[in-house]
């Protein structure tokens, strides 16, 4: 017989990859440790571009370790289910790296776009 597969996760992993995808957007488009002097030095040597791609790198790269222990998370209750789907493991890790790096995308955009 013939299933139609989902096109998201159970809504438990919705919710997590997105509390943590809006986390990591945040964080992109915030955090920053230095001053306004530095940041204005920075973007003199270094450019915008370089500044946003090597931004982006960081934090898609972060959103790929929150995506790791959500997998891990989604393989545990796999695990302990009596009827084990491992489409939704899949499901999961793709929605979660899409998501991620769609969020980290736009909070250094956010980020670059509002350097001094």
């Amino acid at each position: 017989m013939n299933s139609i597969k989902p096109f998201l996760p159970s809504p438990l992993y919705v919710v997590l990859i997105v509390l943590s995808g809006f986390l990591n957007l945040f964080w992109a488009a915030v955090f920053f440790l230095g001053s306004k002097e530095s940041a204005t030095h920075l973007v003199q040597k270094e450019g915008l571009f370089k500044i946003f791609a090597l931004r982006f790198m960081g934090f898609f790269v972060f959103g790929c370790v929150i995506t790791l222990a959500i997998m891990l998370l989604s393989a545990l209750v796999e695990l302990l289910k009596k009827h084990k789907n491992w489409h939704t493991l899949k499901l999961v890790v793709t929605t979660s790296l899409i998501f991620h790096s769609l969020c980290a995308l736009v909070g250094s955009l956010i980020f670059t776009l509002n350097m001094p």
